[in-house]
């Protein structure tokens, strides 16, 4: 793992990023769930440096490193991921995501389309905010996606008691979440090493507040202004049936309008899949920045 760093964007805001694998890898963009941070592919480190890839992991705005945004946009993030690639001499790689940061790497691979080589999809949120997607989600689901962003204030006092809640017992915080979830995701986050990167994203990405969490549910909770079925570079899927947190049918609809994407199924797995199969998402990331 690299040294975190911040840079100026143009606007004035710093944009705060750290690195995995090899530094002199091939680059891939890393980006997180919500509510997350950069520390989220502590897991891939060792992954990327075997498969010599070079992972570059940013702070969406109001997580961990990056200043707040007011009024920020999904469309608006791949401007802040351009600069990020300019200043760090990038020209093209592709990007892995991971629940959360779905919308904004699709978002991403239509704005940028010459620079993005390729999108790893990990249990990513789809396009809950559109029609077609609410009859497929269940009401828990609808409450949180659609309902709370309709009522800012309550969301933000939620979340800021939320965070005060797991900064006071994070130990209690996690073990409380986990009972939440169902069975296969229950025995992944079991794992002494999954507490402990939870816990420590978790409490990086809450380290100035609640803003990134209570900006991307605004987000999430909208129509996406992007057409994935614009992109055009490979693209790869994979979702598990035993998901409750992000809508499975609302993933597998974003996979089918990906012309191409290669989606994986999977029977009986949860949101947290990927903690037990980091290599397998690796070595797929690895060939598309090959290409």
């Amino acid at each position: 793992m690299g040294p975190s760093q911040t840079f100026r964007l143009r606007d004035g805001r710093r944009l705060g990023w750290t690195s995995y694998g090899a530094a002199d890898g091939r680059p891939v963009l890393a980006f997180h769930g919500a509510p997350a941070c950069r520390l989220m592919f502590v897991p891939a480190d060792e992954p990327a440096q075997r498969l010599g890839l070079h992972l570059i992991a940013p702070d969406r705005p109001g997580y961990g490193l990056s200043d707040s945004m007011p009024g920020r946009t999904l469309a608006g993030w791949a401007g802040d991921v351009s600069q990020l690639m300019d200043h760090l001499g990038i020209d093209r790689a592709p990007i892995v995501a991971i629940s959360g940061g779905g919308p904004y790497a699709v978002a991403s691979a239509a704005q940028l389309s010459q620079r993005i080589a390729g999108l790893a999809l990990v249990s990513p949120l789809g396009e809950v905010g559109a029609e077609r997607s609410r009859a497929s989600m269940t009401r828990a689901q609808r409450a949180f996606f659609l309902g709370f962003p309709r009522h800012p204030n309550l969301l933000r006092r939620s979340a800021a008691a939320g965070r005060a809640a797991f900064l006071a017992a994070p130990e209690f915080s996690y073990a409380a979440f986990r009972s939440l979830l169902a069975e296969p995701d229950r025995g992944v986050l079991a794992a002494p090493e999954a507490r402990r990167v939870m816990i420590d994203m978790t409490r990086e990405a809450l380290r100035h507040g609640v803003e990134g969490a209570v900006s991307d549910m605004a987000i999430y909770g909208r129509p996406w202004s992007i057409d994935p079925g614009s992109i055009g570079c490979p693209s790869m899927l994979w979702q598990g049936t035993a998901d409750h947190i992000v809508p499975s049918e609302a993933a597998f609809d974003l996979g089918r309008r990906l012309s191409g994407c290669v989606v994986h199924r999977l029977e009986g797995h949860g949101h947290f899949w990927v903690l037990d199969h980091v290599d397998e998402v690796m070595r797929a990331v690895a060939g598309m920045a090959k290409a």
